[in-house]
């Protein structure tokens, strides 16, 4: 014998916990050239092999309760005792602890995920050769781990589809297999891809699969050392995310949104050099963001909304060159809007909205010229808005709603209007008139400009507006007429002039918006009778299920709700037409 077996004993070696021929790079990490005693002792105990003419699962079967076999890939049954089997998992479990996965002491409950686990691994066939072999133990005994920490038999590990195309099957149909039961993770397991070779774990897509717990440490570099792509999205993981966590270095791809985890996000996750993705959305997450994110260099997407972050939001994203959608709203953060924000020029999304931000938008949000869209609503954000918001020519939404702007719009506005189809300015303190440049927003479905301070009349520029589905001005200075142009706007689904200085009639021009839903004019000071046209609207099925007026002032059979004196009381409500132009949250 050498190197501690050869090739006619290297099964002996195997089932007696030693190490075949070919090991070579981390033998120390496996046992000494003692072990080989071990084979004697398996020969004494009688360990023997069997030929079969079916090879079988590389589970382990109890052949009686004294003994244990598994059928190889050679087609030959292995069998042990129970000793034998004892001993094999105590070397096993000696490989975990030396890896660093696991403690020590971490076995001592019968009953815990991490002994369940190792009883499991113990079970399977390994052909312990060399140094990938044990990563694939450890693989899957970091992922039995997961699963039996987060309900094991309660997952929905039902597959989509019958079958599906793995790597490594060479296109075949496999058919999804059950953790913990079934084989090893790239012979079928739900949710697992596996690289060409079908044996180390490149992806794991556990999303919205009834996963509840915690995830255990020993998720980590140490079992996963190969993967990209890793979700575990829209579950009920809960507490922290283990530190070891974020070790995994080789991931592109990460999301554990829509779980109830808590806890900061560390420095580590400066470690993550390859990452593209990351969503930790729809969390409890709290702290405030550590600088070192600035060292994701490849990251393209960081979705952070829904949390209970706090601070201000670090400098160092400017080092994020690649960054394209940035979503952290509904969090607790404040400060100022970094002006190094505006040097991701390929950003196409930013959405800050529904924070604590302080300040006035930077003049440099100009360079930003790839937006697609721009939320920073729900703020405490003032000052006068930028000429240079009119540079952001690939808009297509704008939010600036329940902030405190002043002054008027920059005739600037005008120049978005290729793409721009939202436009969302409602509870501020703009001021002024409202500029004939908005006219030339010829894109826009949504038009809020309600909750302001603009005076003087309604532009009758806005009749080019002929793509409007939702207009609202309502709680302004506005006086004069109602501009007959408004019966133009074709697509007109919502109009909304409430509480207004607006005089004169109804136009029955308005009567000509055959899509019209929701028709509101009350508290103004309009005369007259509400026109036949208009009324004609209420006959036809799903037009104008909503239509109010000041009926103390104007005659209106056909209205639904009549304001008195600042109230409104409603015969037939009907709720706001759900469109595409439906002002945003």
């Amino acid at each position: 014998m050498y190197d501690g077996c050869c090739s006619a004993c290297c099964e002996w070696c195997i089932v007696a916990g030693g190490i075949c021929c070919g090991s070579r790079k981390r033998k120390q990490v496996f046992l000494s050239l003692s072990l080989v005693a071990l084979i004697i002792i398996g020969s004494v105990l009688g360990v023997s092999y069997m030929n079969t003419t079916n090879a079988g699962s590389n589970m382990a079967t109890l052949e009686d309760p004294s003994t244990y076999s598994w059928d190889t890939e050679n087609d030959d049954r292995i069998i042990i005792t129970a000793a034998e089997f004892d001993e094999r998992k105590e070397y096993i479990k000696t490989l975990i602890i030396q890896s660093g996965l696991t403690g020590v002491d971490d076995f001592d409950d019968e009953l815990h995920a991490r002994t369940v686990s190792l009883e499991s691994v113990a079970e399977q066939h390994w052909e312990l050769e060399n140094e990938d072999d044990v990563e694939l133990l450890l693989q899957m005994y970091g992922l039995l781990t997961l699963y039996y920490s987060t309900g094991s038999t309660r997952w929905n590990t039902v597959a989509a589809e019958p079958c599906e195309t793995m790597k490594g099957t060479g296109g075949a149909c496999v058919q999804f297999k059950g953790w913990g039961v079934d084989d090893k993770p790239c012979e079928g397991w739900y949710g697992v891809r596996c690289e060409d070779s079908g044996r180390f774990v490149v992806e794991l897509n556990l999303a919205g699969n009834g996963l509840a717990g915690t995830i255990p440490a020993e998720i980590s570099k140490g079992s996963l050392g190969y993967i990209e792509k890793l979700n575990l999205g829209q579950n009920n993981l809960i507490y922290t995310i283990p530190s070891s966590f974020w070790s995994i270095d080789t991931l592109e791809y990460l999301t554990l949104s829509g779980n109830q985890l808590s806890g900061s996000v560390p420095p580590l996750i400066g470690d993550l050099e390859f990452l593209h993705n990351l969503d930790l959305s729809s969390n409890q997450l709290f702290g405030s963001l550590p600088s070192e994110i600035g060292q994701l260099h490849k990251l393209e997407n960081l979705s952070l909304q829904e949390n209970l972050f706090f601070g201000q939001i670090p400098a160092d994203m400017e080092f994020l060159v690649k960054l394209k959608q940035l979503d952290i709203y509904n969090n607790d953060f404040t400060g100022t809007i970094p002006v190094q924000l505006t040097k991701l020029v390929d950003m196409t999304h930013l959405n800050l909205s529904s924070n604590k931000l302080t300040g006035s938008i930077p003049r440099t949000i100009g360079q930003m010229k790839n937006l697609v869209t721009l939320n920073l609503a729900g703020q405490k954000l003032d000052g006068r808005l930028p000429t240079e918001i009119g540079m952001l020519s690939s808009l297509t939404a704008l939010h600036l709603a329940q902030n405190s702007f002043v002054g008027s719009l920059p005739l600037q506005l005008g120049q978005l209007s290729q793409n721009l189809h939202t436009l969302s300015l409602d509870d501020n303190a703009f001021g002024g008139q409202i500029p004939d440049s908005v006219g030339s927003l010829a894109q826009l479905r949504y038009l809020s400009l309600a909750k302001n301070k603009f005076g003087g009349t309604i532009p009758s520029a806005m009749k080019d507006l002929t793509e409007l589905k939702t207009l609202d001005l309502s709680d302004n200075g506005l006086y004069g007429s109602i501009p007959f142009q408004l019966g133009y706007l074709s697509n007109l689904e919502s109009l909304t002039l409430y509480d207004l200085k607006l005089t004169g009639s109804v136009p029955p021009e308005l009567g000509d918006l055959k899509n019209l839903v929701k028709l509101v004019v009350a508290s103004n000071d309009l005369t007259g009778s509400m026109p036949a046209t208009v009324c004609k609207l209420r006959t036809s099925p799903g037009q104008l299920t909503f239509l109010s007026a000041d009926c103390n002032k104007i005659s209106c059979s056909c209205c639904t709700g009549c304001a008195h004196e600042g109230t409104t009381s409603v015969s037939n409500p009907a709720p706001t037409p759900a469109t595409s132009a439906s002002r945003p949250i």
